[in-house]
């Protein structure tokens, strides 16, 4: 026999001298206040509605617990660890051996063993302390988790290496504060925005925020150490995680692209003989590929650029097919900044420009001459067999000439790189179109912007990697900035705000530098 009463009765009852006539069983949630209720009493009246529980309790506890709300915790008697594989627990005095509670005794001792048993019971019954452990380190892990799902990329294949957002927990392991808060405000505003909770999206502010006051005070010490220490993988991990923060926020347009040079000069303090393996390796990579989006925004030559960065950290690892297209696309920042030095010697030297603008027009015709070598090398693995490339066909007052395409690609997976083929073509068309002063390449930046968009609309922004998505952005950008067809503008500023949309990437595809979103005036051919 089991008894039906609440736990307030129960003790009611022992205390008056009655006998109880069963087992105490079951679970009891009881709550900081001393009340207490069956757990389908709690379930019924207490407990949160699923959102909130799935949202308000996360950026909370990531405070670090002190202002968590008491919660009900499960108070499980003796008769509640049968059937569940637990050893038969020391009978104390005055309980029989079925855990019940004896109150009758002998006639001499009938005092005495009633006081024990109640003793005992009140021990048996004592309610928890207030104290609440902090439960920041588990929502960490689940954020944490959240970004390194977002950033899974199948871009690193035929290296044999890991991406290096699986190393985040790691990192984390044995990261100072700076790397910590930054890594919470990246996964935390990546999270926020997919799921909508403003909490969330709130907290990660706070988080930047305590991110950049350690990096300020971390910079400032390496400024006075002398010499200077060599900066760790964790230490470059910070920034990336601040510029992750700004791409999908944005407090500032420029701001991803900060964070992202701050982590390229410490780079650039291990040197490129320290970049060759482990986590600063896969980092270098990854800062490779941001440095062409960042030289070809500002217009200015990349550090990554130069002979001892492309061959020195490739020495343990092979270069990928991204990586080898990345070596071209790397060289035409340092063409945009020589055009900018022709255009204003044309008025003061025009010879001095002309010789710039016939050593930048072989320049630039060499690496288009790359990027079809790149094709042809590896146009197998990244189109579907069966499908064309290229096809012949005529236009008014151009007759027999290639005309692109848009391919098939063989797998969701190198859409992203074949956009990036397409978009370095566009950047060293409208190089070319500058330079010789006539519209005579402008089918073909008409032709690789339609590849691009063609890539964009076929491709599914949900099941594709956070990576990937992320260098989609580029290619896209580059259509609405250097075309000039209209309906390709508009085409690819709808897939800029779906993939923000999508992909919570808003920041980085609608407000962030260079923000190509508006109409633009393409730069007029003199």
């Amino acid at each position: 026999m089991q008894c039906d009463e609440t736990l307030p009765e129960c003790i009611r009852c022992l205390q008056s001298g009655r006998k109880c006539p069963g087992p105490i069983t079951g679970t009891f949630f009881v709550d900081m206040s001393g009340t207490a209720a069956n757990a389908s009493t709690v379930a019924e009246s207490s407990a949160p509605d699923r959102r909130e529980a799935n949202s308000k309790p996360l950026a909370t506890n990531l405070r670090g617990g002190a202002s968590t709300p008491p919660s009900q915790l499960p108070i499980r008697t003796a008769g509640g660890s049968k059937g569940r594989g637990l050893s038969k627990p020391t009978v104390p005095p005055g309980l029989d051996d079925a855990g019940n509670f004896d109150l009758v005794a002998p006639a001499g001792d009938k005092g005495k063993g009633r006081s024990e048993a109640l003793e005992t019971a009140g021990h048996q019954l004592q309610l928890p302390s207030s104290y609440q452990p902090s439960r920041a380190a588990a929502f960490q892990q689940h954020f944490v988790s959240y970004l390194i799902s977002s950033l899974s990329s199948p871009l690193l294949h035929k290296t044999q290496l890991r991406s290096w957002a699986i190393e985040l927990p790691e990192i984390l392991n044995a990261a100072g504060p700076t790397t910590i808060y930054s890594v919470r405000a990246a996964a935390m505003a990546l999270y926020g925005i997919r799921s909508g909770d403003k909490s969330i999206q709130t907290d990660s502010c706070r988080w930047y925020a305590m991110g950049l006051s350690c990096q300020r005070s971390l910079l400032q010490k390496s400024a006075t150490d002398c010499p200077a220490e060599m900066p760790t993988a964790e230490e470059i991990c910070a920034p990336i995680m601040l510029s992750l923060f700004e791409v999908a926020v944005c407090t500032a347009p420029a701001g991803w692209i900060h964070h992202l040079s701050a982590a390229t000069r410490m780079l650039e303090m291990r040197g490129p003989e320290n970049c060759r393996e482990g986590t600063v390796h896969t980092l270098f990579r990854t800062l490779r590929i941001s440095s062409v989006f960042i030289t070809v925004t500002t217009e200015a030559p990349s550090v990554f650029a130069s002979d001892p960065w492309i061959s020195i950290p490739f020495s343990l690892y092979p270069k990928s097919t991204l990586d080898k297209l990345i070596d071209i696309l790397l060289q035409l920042p340092g063409c945009l900044a020589r055009r900018n030095q022709m255009k204003a010697l044309k008025v003061q030297n025009p010879h001095e420009s002309e010789v710039i603008r016939v050593e930048l027009k072989r320049r630039v015709l060499s690496l288009v001459s790359r990027l079809d070598e790149w094709l042809r090398q590896h146009e197998e693995e990244l189109v579907e067999v069966g499908s064309e490339s290229w096809q012949k066909h005529s236009e008014a007052g151009e007759e027999n000439q290639d005309s692109l395409k848009a391919t098939v690609p063989s797998s969701p997976s190198v859409v992203p790189i074949n956009s990036l083929y397409h978009a370095a073509n566009i950047l060293a068309y409208r190089l070319l179109t500058v330079i010789s002063s006539s519209h005579l390449y402008e089918w073909r930046i008409t032709s690789h912007g339609n590849c691009v968009v063609s890539l964009a609309g076929n491709q599914s922004f949900n099941d594709s990697g956070g990576h990937g998505s992320l260098l989609m952005v580029f290619p896209l950008k580059v259509v609405c900035r250097l075309t000039r067809d209209e309906e390709q503008r508009n085409r690819a500023r709808e897939m800029l705000e779906q993939l923000g949309r999508e992909r919570g990437l808003d920041g980085i595809c609608r407000r962030a530098a260079p923000t190509y979103l508006g109409r633009y005036q393409v730069e007029e051919v003199e």
